[in-house]
């Protein structure tokens, strides 16, 4: 295991682990879903969200983030796309949180690479200079 800042806890494993596995599924199923931690608390219009982002024909270097972070993000000035009540913005800082993000089978193929050792996910998962980035806001 690589040397962080703070010790490695094993819930950090586990959670690691954990998206390996399902992008595993991503890759096998050659579709694009919604990874969701078993943390996250949904917003009532949780399913709308989903189907804007179902809608798009995506390349697989795109993932959408669907979690909150409570902190100031820079983000493009003009949406991907919107639906009229939500947008798809390309995220260039404070990408942190994998809560619930929807991520396709090529992508999900790059990210089982890029993570063939351990790493704090966050940091392998958001900063990937392939992968585009969106808050879905």
């Amino acid at each position: 295991m690589a040397s962080w800042p703070s010790p490695t806890l094993r819930e950090d494993v586990a959670c690691f682990t954990s998206h390996r596995i399902a992008w595993r599924r991503i890759i096998d199923s050659n579709q694009r879903m919604l990874i969701l931690e078993d943390d996250a608390v949904l917003s009532q219009s949780f399913a709308d969200a989903l189907a804007g982002i179902e809608a798009r024909p995506d390349g697989d270097d795109i993932a959408y983030d669907l979690e909150f972070a409570p902190r100031d993000h820079i983000v493009a000035k003009h949406p991907l796309w919107t639906d009229g009540t939500y947008s798809a913005r390309r995220v260039f800082q404070n990408r942190v949180g994998t809560a619930g993000y929807v991520i396709g089978p090529g992508a999900a193929a790059r990210m089982l690479k890029d993570t063939e050792t351990y790493g704090l996910l966050d940091a392998y998962m958001w900063h990937r200079a392939w992968l585009k980035a969106y808050q879905i806001e």
